[in-house]
């Protein structure tokens, strides 16, 4: 099965250039396999090498038995292990079911015996020199290093669902990663099970502007406003809307009486400055630069009106640090002058939104998460393509300092339903609001 799969990315290779797709399943799939990954820093995602580099990677996986799979129809599929109980705790909580089976995709980048591994490495040796040589004409040559390993870990999935006959259902997290459409399509054509995808927390446009599958999860509203819109081509039967991917730990916590203190205002981080560090991917955006506007915008909102309180909420990237390193950081592009206090450095973030009264951040989901559950909250995304022309969110969203400023003064003077009510944001919040 190596083979047909190998066959089918050089086929991909071949259409990405010309794109004259056969259908719009085959383009779905093509043009979000090309792309950067969260699998590679933003270096490694240029490096020439990359695809040599990637394949003894690969080859150096170990020799293990597949997972075995209990009696449950529904399957849960993951990018990583990790995550197996907050997704079984997601699904738990809005299907009212709790019988879940689950694999993800690190489970299966194994060979099975020692001859698997040996056929696997007579047959891709080939076509890794094709990849490695064709790679230097892509501007992304990490994509092409995972070409590699789709053939291997799609092979083993395939293998599971088919010696599982009572499988029905599978729900696909982290569709954001580069294989998803592709997976999901041979899912699809060679096995009777339904495919249900659940897109993350952020705008679909983001890392999703290409989806495939029976059924999509949306995780809140401006999804569904974006499927209405041509910004996302997307080849799906069926949609529903459930909520943020950890909903299901803060629902319970707010309701339509939840209030929040005067004059205090909460800066969400990205860790713009730590992804820096590490070299992680970005979309293109100077991410720093913009965060460095929004918390000087923040200084001056708070030099103006002394009344006002600045809250810095971080980023779990930056818990790494300690509180002296992070508030000499903050105190070093806020000024000494300037009193603020982190929030959440040993509390979730999300359990704590009802602590300040307007949430600001350059881009961030635990933004629409807040709004999700009913709290005032801007955007400064500086991004062409979001938020979408005349949607809800638009009206929160500022394209400059200037605009930023203006929002915060006004939100910072009106009450939470009137700022739903205001800015049409009333089908964003789950929660019916009364103050």
């Amino acid at each position: 099965m190596f083979l047909n799969f190998f066959f089918s990315l050089i086929l991909f290779i071949i259409i990405k250039p010309c794109k004259l797709y056969p259908s719009k399943s085959y383009r779905i799939v093509i043009e979000h396999l090309f792309g950067k990954s969260f699998k590679f820093t933003e270096k490694s995602t240029y490096d020439r090498l990359i695809v040599i580099k990637y394949y003894f990677k690969v080859l150096a996986y170990k020799i293990r038995p597949l997972n075995k799979l209990n009696d449950n129809e529904i399957l849960i599929f993951d990018n990583s292990s990790k995550s197996k109980e907050i997704r079984i705790e997601f699904l738990s909580y809005y299907l009212k079911n709790k019988n879940f089976n689950f694999i993800s995709y690190c489970d299966l980048c194994c060979f099975e015996s020692r001859l698997e591994k040996v056929i696997f490495i007579a047959i891709s040796l080939p076509f890794v020199l094709i990849f490695f040589v064709l790679s230097q004409f892509f501007k992304y040559k990490s994509s092409l290093a995972l070409f590699v390993e789709y053939s291997l870990v799609i092979s083993k999935l395939l293998k599971t669902l088919n010696e599982n006959y009572q499988l029905k259902k599978i729900y696909y997290f982290s569709i954001y990663e580069r294989e998803s459409n592709f997976f999901s399509k041979e899912i699809i054509n060679r096995t009777g099970i339904e495919v249900v995808k659940i897109a993350s927390d952020t705008p679909l446009v983001f890392w999703n502007k290409f989806i495939l599958c029976d059924k999509l999860l949306l995780c809140n509203s401006y999804q569904y406003d974006e499927l209405k819109s041509n910004q996302i081509c997307a080849q799906i039967s069926d949609i529903e809307i459930f909520g943020p991917e950890r909903s299901f730990s803060y629902r319970n916590l707010y309701d339509q009486d939840s209030s929040t203190p005067s004059n205090t205002i909460g800066f969400y981080s990205t860790a713009s400055w730590v992804r820096d560090a590490n070299d992680a991917i970005f979309q293109d955006v100077d991410f720093t630069k913009l965060e460095l506007n929004v918390l000087k915008v923040l200084k001056q909102v708070v030099l103006e009106n002394k009344e006002n309180q600045l809250f810095i909420l971080l980023h779990p990237k930056e818990k790494k640090y300690s509180i002296e390193d992070l508030r000499t950081h903050y105190s070093n592009i806020l000024g000494s002058d300037i009193v603020f206090e982190f929030l959440n450095y040993n509390k979730p973030t999300a359990q704590l939104f009802d602590k300040i009264d307007l949430g600001i951040s350059f881009n961030s989901s635990v933004i629409h998460e807040r709004l999700y559950c009913g709290f005032k909250s801007l955007l400064f995304p500086n991004n062409p393509n979001f938020p979408l022309i005349n949607s809800p969110l638009s009206n929160i969203c500022a394209s400059s300092t200037l605009e930023l400023k203006k929002l915060i003064d006004e939100s910072l003077k009106i009450t939470t339903f009137d700022f739903f009510k205001k800015f049409g944001l009333q089908i964003y919040s789950f929660r019916k609001i009364n103050l």
